[in-house]
Protein backbone atom coordinates (compact mmCIF):
# COMPACT_ATOMS: atom_id res chain seq x y z
CA UNK A 1 0.00 0.00 0.00
CA UNK A 2 1.59 3.28 -1.47
CA UNK A 3 0.96 6.55 0.64
CA UNK A 4 -1.22 9.09 -0.64
CA UNK A 5 0.00 11.54 -2.87
CA UNK A 6 -0.24 14.66 -0.34
CA UNK A 7 1.75 12.39 1.75
CA UNK A 8 5.02 11.87 -0.53
CA UNK A 9 7.49 13.53 1.34
CA UNK A 10 7.08 10.49 3.63
CA UNK A 11 9.24 8.34 0.66
CA UNK A 12 8.15 5.04 1.99
CA UNK A 13 5.11 2.77 1.60
CA UNK A 14 3.15 1.56 4.59
CA UNK A 15 4.27 -2.08 4.37
CA UNK A 16 8.09 -1.08 3.86
CA UNK A 17 7.29 1.70 6.83
CA UNK A 18 5.97 -1.54 9.23
CA UNK A 19 9.33 -3.47 7.73
CA UNK A 20 11.62 -1.13 8.95
CA UNK A 21 10.05 -0.85 12.09
CA UNK A 22 10.19 -4.46 12.96
CA UNK A 23 13.64 -4.28 12.02
CA UNK A 24 14.50 -2.07 14.77
CA UNK A 25 15.12 1.22 12.21
CA UNK A 26 12.06 2.93 14.08
CA UNK A 27 11.13 3.02 17.01
CA UNK A 28 9.15 5.55 19.82
CA UNK A 29 10.43 8.11 21.96
CA UNK A 30 11.17 6.95 25.74
CA UNK A 31 8.37 9.55 27.24
CA UNK A 32 5.46 8.22 24.72
CA UNK A 33 6.14 4.72 25.86
CA UNK A 34 5.28 6.09 29.12
CA UNK A 35 2.17 7.91 28.09
CA UNK A 36 0.74 4.21 27.32
CA UNK A 37 2.20 2.79 30.15
CA UNK A 38 0.15 4.88 32.43
CA UNK A 39 -2.89 2.60 33.08
CA UNK A 40 -6.82 3.86 33.36
CA UNK A 41 -8.52 3.96 36.60
CA UNK A 42 -10.48 0.88 37.26
CA UNK A 43 -13.81 2.22 37.14
CA UNK A 44 -15.63 -0.46 38.95
CA UNK A 45 -13.05 -0.35 41.98
CA UNK A 46 -13.06 3.15 42.13
CA UNK A 47 -17.00 3.10 41.75
CA UNK A 48 -17.28 0.24 44.35
CA UNK A 49 -15.29 2.33 46.80
CA UNK A 50 -18.00 5.35 46.64
CA UNK A 51 -20.02 3.38 47.17
CA UNK A 52 -19.06 2.14 50.50
CA UNK A 53 -18.14 5.61 51.45
CA UNK A 54 -21.82 6.30 50.68
CA UNK A 55 -23.28 3.13 52.22
CA UNK A 56 -23.29 4.64 56.21
CA UNK A 57 -25.42 7.53 55.10
CA UNK A 58 -28.98 7.06 54.17
CA UNK A 59 -30.91 10.64 53.62
CA UNK A 60 -34.64 11.37 53.21
CA UNK A 61 -34.86 7.39 53.58
CA UNK A 62 -32.98 7.18 50.24
CA UNK A 63 -30.29 4.51 49.99
CA UNK A 64 -27.18 7.09 49.04
CA UNK A 65 -25.53 4.05 48.27
CA UNK A 66 -28.18 2.85 45.71
CA UNK A 67 -27.80 6.19 44.25
CA UNK A 68 -24.40 6.54 43.64
CA UNK A 69 -24.15 3.25 42.22
CA UNK A 70 -26.91 3.63 39.52
CA UNK A 71 -25.49 7.26 38.79
CA UNK A 72 -21.84 6.21 38.13
CA UNK A 73 -22.34 2.48 36.83
CA UNK A 74 -22.09 3.24 32.83
CA UNK A 75 -19.63 5.75 33.49
CA UNK A 76 -16.17 4.25 30.85
CA UNK A 77 -12.98 4.41 33.08
CA UNK A 78 -11.39 7.29 30.78
CA UNK A 79 -13.94 9.36 32.03
CA UNK A 80 -12.75 9.08 35.50
CA UNK A 81 -9.40 9.94 35.21
CA UNK A 82 -8.24 11.94 38.17
CA UNK A 83 -11.34 11.46 40.05
CA UNK A 84 -11.80 10.01 43.66
CA UNK A 85 -14.38 7.80 45.65
CA UNK A 86 -15.10 11.82 47.33
CA UNK A 87 -15.70 13.31 44.56
CA UNK A 88 -17.83 10.52 42.67
CA UNK A 89 -19.95 10.32 46.21
CA UNK A 90 -20.18 14.04 46.22
CA UNK A 91 -21.26 14.70 42.39
CA UNK A 92 -23.92 11.92 43.09
CA UNK A 93 -25.07 13.71 46.06
CA UNK A 94 -25.57 16.95 44.37
CA UNK A 95 -27.68 15.79 41.45
CA UNK A 96 -29.62 14.18 44.26
CA UNK A 97 -30.35 17.38 45.83
CA UNK A 98 -31.12 19.22 42.44
CA UNK A 99 -33.59 16.35 41.57
CA UNK A 100 -35.28 16.14 45.40
CA UNK A 101 -38.25 18.09 44.11
CA UNK A 102 -40.17 17.92 40.28
CA UNK A 103 -42.89 17.57 38.44
CA UNK A 104 -43.53 15.53 35.32
CA UNK A 105 -42.52 17.97 32.24
CA UNK A 106 -40.18 20.57 34.80
CA UNK A 107 -36.72 20.79 33.56
CA UNK A 108 -34.37 20.90 36.67
CA UNK A 109 -31.16 23.09 35.48
CA UNK A 110 -28.15 24.04 37.30
CA UNK A 111 -24.95 25.58 36.36
CA UNK A 112 -22.23 25.87 38.57
CA UNK A 113 -18.26 27.05 38.71
CA UNK A 114 -16.06 24.69 40.88
CA UNK A 115 -13.90 26.07 43.61
CA UNK A 116 -10.81 25.14 41.47
CA UNK A 117 -12.19 27.31 38.82
CA UNK A 118 -10.81 24.69 36.25
CA UNK A 119 -14.01 23.86 35.07
CA UNK A 120 -17.88 24.43 35.46
CA UNK A 121 -20.60 21.60 35.79
CA UNK A 122 -24.04 21.55 34.43
CA UNK A 123 -26.41 19.80 36.09
CA UNK A 124 -29.77 18.85 34.82
CA UNK A 125 -32.98 16.55 35.34
CA UNK A 126 -35.93 16.44 33.07
CA UNK A 127 -37.89 13.51 31.30
CA UNK A 128 -35.79 10.69 29.18
CA UNK A 129 -36.02 11.74 25.58
CA UNK A 130 -34.06 11.10 22.79
CA UNK A 131 -31.78 13.93 21.27
CA UNK A 132 -31.11 14.92 24.73
CA UNK A 133 -27.35 14.25 24.65
CA UNK A 134 -26.53 15.80 21.21
CA UNK A 135 -28.60 18.81 22.00
CA UNK A 136 -26.70 20.11 24.88
CA UNK A 137 -23.55 19.37 23.96
CA UNK A 138 -24.46 21.02 20.40
CA UNK A 139 -25.85 24.15 23.05
CA UNK A 140 -22.48 24.18 25.07
CA UNK A 141 -20.28 23.83 21.15
CA UNK A 142 -21.98 26.84 19.47
CA UNK A 143 -20.61 28.88 22.70
CA UNK A 144 -17.18 27.11 22.40
CA UNK A 145 -17.26 25.79 25.72
CA UNK A 146 -15.33 21.85 25.45
CA UNK A 147 -16.92 19.18 27.15
CA UNK A 148 -14.64 17.69 29.91
CA UNK A 149 -17.05 14.94 31.10
CA UNK A 150 -20.49 13.63 30.61
CA UNK A 151 -22.46 11.06 32.21
CA UNK A 152 -25.72 10.55 31.59
CA UNK A 153 -27.80 7.53 34.03
CA UNK A 154 -31.27 6.77 33.21
CA UNK A 155 -33.03 7.02 36.82
CA UNK A 156 -36.09 4.91 37.65
CA UNK A 157 -37.73 6.84 40.58
CA UNK A 158 -40.65 7.36 42.50
CA UNK A 159 -42.47 10.93 43.31
CA UNK A 160 -44.93 12.07 45.71
CA UNK A 161 -47.99 12.33 42.89
CA UNK A 162 -49.04 15.79 44.17
CA UNK A 163 -45.94 17.79 45.48
CA UNK A 164 -43.22 15.99 42.68
CA UNK A 165 -40.90 14.90 46.18
CA UNK A 166 -38.34 12.57 45.32
CA UNK A 167 -39.28 9.03 47.48
CA UNK A 168 -37.45 6.69 45.96
CA UNK A 169 -34.14 5.48 43.57
CA UNK A 170 -35.31 1.90 42.04
CA UNK A 171 -31.90 0.87 42.11
CA UNK A 172 -33.09 -2.55 40.71
CA UNK A 173 -35.53 -1.85 38.13
CA UNK A 174 -34.30 -1.03 34.36
CA UNK A 175 -35.95 1.85 32.62
CA UNK A 176 -37.43 -0.59 30.32
CA UNK A 177 -39.12 -2.61 33.26
CA UNK A 178 -40.46 0.09 34.76
CA UNK A 179 -44.36 -0.27 36.42
CA UNK A 180 -47.03 2.31 36.96
CA UNK A 181 -46.17 4.89 39.42
CA UNK A 182 -42.15 4.85 38.50
CA UNK A 183 -40.84 7.53 35.94
CA UNK A 184 -37.84 7.40 33.97
CA UNK A 185 -35.57 10.78 34.21
CA UNK A 186 -32.59 11.82 32.32
CA UNK A 187 -29.72 12.96 34.93
CA UNK A 188 -27.03 14.70 32.82
CA UNK A 189 -23.52 15.99 34.17
CA UNK A 190 -21.85 17.48 32.05
CA UNK A 191 -18.49 19.39 33.34
CA UNK A 192 -17.31 22.28 30.85
CA UNK A 193 -14.92 24.53 30.29
CA UNK A 194 -14.93 27.47 33.19
CA UNK A 195 -17.88 30.12 33.13
CA UNK A 196 -16.46 32.83 35.07
CA UNK A 197 -18.56 35.87 34.18
CA UNK A 198 -21.94 35.75 35.97
CA UNK A 199 -23.67 37.37 32.37
CA UNK A 200 -22.46 34.17 30.61
CA UNK A 201 -23.63 31.98 33.21
CA UNK A 202 -27.38 32.79 33.02
CA UNK A 203 -26.99 32.98 29.10
CA UNK A 204 -25.56 29.16 28.69
CA UNK A 205 -28.40 28.30 30.83
CA UNK A 206 -31.03 30.71 28.91
CA UNK A 207 -29.31 28.42 25.84
CA UNK A 208 -30.09 25.03 27.58
CA UNK A 209 -33.05 26.02 28.82
CA UNK A 210 -34.68 26.89 25.02
CA UNK A 211 -32.83 24.12 23.73
CA UNK A 212 -34.22 21.38 25.89
CA UNK A 213 -37.75 22.92 25.46
CA UNK A 214 -37.39 22.77 21.89
CA UNK A 215 -36.15 18.98 21.95
CA UNK A 216 -39.32 18.36 24.18
CA UNK A 217 -41.65 19.87 22.13
CA UNK A 218 -41.02 18.40 18.97
CA UNK A 219 -40.28 14.49 21.07
CA UNK A 220 -43.80 15.09 22.22
CA UNK A 221 -45.27 16.34 18.46
CA UNK A 222 -43.75 13.60 16.73
CA UNK A 223 -47.14 11.46 16.53
CA UNK A 224 -48.85 14.65 15.21
CA UNK A 225 -46.26 15.39 12.70
CA UNK A 226 -45.93 12.42 11.28
CA UNK A 227 -49.74 11.87 11.42
CA UNK A 228 -50.15 15.24 9.23
CA UNK A 229 -47.61 14.12 7.01
CA UNK A 230 -49.17 11.05 6.15
CA UNK A 231 -52.63 13.07 5.86
CA UNK A 232 -51.10 15.46 3.22
CA UNK A 233 -50.01 12.38 1.09
CA UNK A 234 -53.98 10.98 1.40
CA UNK A 235 -55.29 14.72 0.71
CA UNK A 236 -53.15 15.59 -2.66
CA UNK A 237 -53.41 11.88 -3.80
CA UNK A 238 -57.63 12.72 -4.19
CA UNK A 239 -57.90 16.35 -4.97
CA UNK A 240 -58.04 17.49 -7.93
CA UNK A 241 -54.80 19.93 -8.23
CA UNK A 242 -53.54 22.10 -11.33
CA UNK A 243 -49.67 20.27 -11.49
CA UNK A 244 -48.88 17.09 -13.51
CA UNK A 245 -49.79 13.65 -12.01
CA UNK A 246 -46.24 12.84 -11.97
CA UNK A 247 -45.73 15.68 -9.26
CA UNK A 248 -48.65 14.74 -7.36
CA UNK A 249 -47.45 11.25 -7.11
CA UNK A 250 -43.79 11.44 -6.35
CA UNK A 251 -45.02 14.24 -4.05
CA UNK A 252 -47.44 11.35 -2.13
CA UNK A 253 -44.15 9.10 -2.23
CA UNK A 254 -41.66 11.14 -0.39
CA UNK A 255 -44.08 12.28 2.29
CA UNK A 256 -45.29 8.56 3.20
CA UNK A 257 -41.35 7.67 2.48
CA UNK A 258 -40.33 10.78 4.72
CA UNK A 259 -43.06 9.13 7.51
CA UNK A 260 -41.84 5.75 7.69
CA UNK A 261 -39.24 6.72 9.91
CA UNK A 262 -36.90 8.41 7.43
CA UNK A 263 -36.88 11.63 8.67
CA UNK A 264 -36.97 13.60 12.36
CA UNK A 265 -40.03 16.17 12.53
CA UNK A 266 -39.13 19.07 14.62
CA UNK A 267 -41.77 21.38 13.48
CA UNK A 268 -45.15 22.27 11.33
CA UNK A 269 -47.18 25.12 10.63
CA UNK A 270 -49.53 25.93 7.91
CA UNK A 271 -49.16 29.13 6.25
CA UNK A 272 -51.83 31.38 3.71
CA UNK A 273 -50.68 33.34 1.15
CA UNK A 274 -52.47 36.54 1.39
CA UNK A 275 -52.97 39.89 -1.13
CA UNK A 276 -53.24 43.43 0.98
CA UNK A 277 -53.21 45.64 -2.15
CA UNK A 278 -49.97 45.85 -3.78
CA UNK A 279 -48.73 43.70 -0.92
CA UNK A 280 -47.88 39.92 -0.34
CA UNK A 281 -47.58 38.93 3.01
CA UNK A 282 -47.69 35.40 4.07
CA UNK A 283 -50.19 34.24 7.43
CA UNK A 284 -50.08 31.73 9.66
CA UNK A 285 -52.99 29.68 10.31
CA UNK A 286 -53.80 29.73 13.90
CA UNK A 287 -53.51 26.18 16.09
CA UNK A 288 -51.85 23.97 13.58
CA UNK A 289 -48.53 24.66 14.87
CA UNK A 290 -46.63 21.52 15.75
CA UNK A 291 -43.63 20.61 17.42
CA UNK A 292 -41.33 23.69 17.38
CA UNK A 293 -43.46 25.33 15.28
CA UNK A 294 -46.23 25.43 17.69
CA UNK A 295 -47.00 28.89 19.58
CA UNK A 296 -48.83 30.98 16.96
CA UNK A 297 -47.26 33.56 14.81
CA UNK A 298 -49.95 36.47 14.75
CA UNK A 299 -48.34 39.02 12.71
CA UNK A 300 -47.96 38.29 9.15
CA UNK A 301 -44.75 38.72 7.34
CA UNK A 302 -44.52 40.95 4.09
CA UNK A 303 -42.82 38.39 1.32
CA UNK A 304 -40.51 41.67 0.35
CA UNK A 305 -39.01 41.17 3.65
CA UNK A 306 -37.85 38.02 2.43
CA UNK A 307 -34.06 37.09 0.67
CA UNK A 308 -35.00 37.35 -3.10
CA UNK A 309 -34.85 33.68 -3.50
CA UNK A 310 -37.36 32.77 -0.52
CA UNK A 311 -40.00 35.27 -2.15
CA UNK A 312 -39.21 33.40 -5.65
CA UNK A 313 -40.07 30.02 -3.81
CA UNK A 314 -42.91 31.09 -1.65
CA UNK A 315 -44.78 31.96 -5.22
CA UNK A 316 -43.94 28.81 -7.22
CA UNK A 317 -46.66 27.11 -8.53
CA UNK A 318 -45.04 23.96 -7.24
CA UNK A 319 -46.91 21.18 -5.06
CA UNK A 320 -43.71 20.50 -3.11
CA UNK A 321 -40.95 22.97 -1.98
CA UNK A 322 -37.74 21.59 -0.62
CA UNK A 323 -35.70 24.08 1.01
CA UNK A 324 -32.71 24.34 2.93
CA UNK A 325 -33.83 26.80 6.68
CA UNK A 326 -31.68 29.43 7.91
CA UNK A 327 -31.94 28.63 11.58
CA UNK A 328 -30.05 26.36 13.81
CA UNK A 329 -31.89 23.21 14.01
Amino acid sequence: MQASEGDTEIGVSIDSAQEETAAGLVSLPDDLDEDFDESLPNGENLIAAAVALAATDSRDGLSQAQMVQRYWRFAPDEELVDLTPEQLLTAARSHRELAAVRKPGELKLRLTLVPDQHHSVVELVTDDMPFLVSSVTGALSARNLDVQLLVHPLMVIRRHAETGELEEVCADVEPDDEIPGDLVESWMRVEIDPVRDPQEQEQVQEDLRRVLEDVRRAVNDWPAMRSRALSLADEIAHEELPVPDRDINDSVELLKWLADDHFTFLGYREYELKHEGEHELIQAIPGTGLGILQGDQETPRMLRSMTPEAHRKALEKRLLIITKANSRS
